[in-house]
């Protein structure tokens, strides 16, 4: 959040800290409470979210690449083998999701994240309708990202 990247005096992002440690003094109370628990349920928590994540990045990439082919423009860093390995990039990491959900032990995960995914987008999507925000124009990189005061 925006309110969490704003800066004192000194530079310091003092909420992001502040709420960092806030996170981290609750966890470790539930680890003391529940020892086992509480780092399984973070695991469980997080191994399929980075698996969306790296899914949604890889379909980002296929787009956002197409779209600097379509304006003449070169990425400082591009995947090698453009589109066929970034689709098979993406393939991969849902084969994994897939398979995930047919085994038992990690079932919960994928049920876990999936509805992680599906309320975060839910939130993001009635956000945008509810603030008016139009879709993006297409173009590649925002300008206004840089003229929010406090960050840079």
């Amino acid at each position: 959040p925006f309110f969490l990247a704003r800066r004192g005096r000194t530079g310091v992002p003092t909420a992001a800290i502040i709420m960092a440690a806030g996170v981290e003094a609750i966890v470790a109370l539930f680890s003391t409470l529940s020892p086992g628990g509480i780092f399984t349920f973070l695991l469980s928590a997080s191994g399929a979210l980075i698996l969306f994540d790296y899914f949604l990045a890889a379909l980002a990439q296929i787009r956002l690449r197409k779209k600097m082919i379509g304006q003449n423009q070169t990425p400082d860093c591009p995947m090698w083998l453009f589109p066929p390995l970034s689709y098979l990039t993406a393939g991969s990491f849902l084969l994994v999701l897939v398979i995930m959900m047919f085994e038992a032990q990690t079932r919960f995960e994928i049920e876990f994240s999936s509805f992680i995914v599906i309320v975060i987008t839910s939130i993001s999507l009635l956000r945008s309708r509810c603030s008016g925000m139009k879709p993006n124009d297409g173009s590649i990189i925002r300008q206004d990202v840089h003229e929010k005061p406090g960050i840079g």
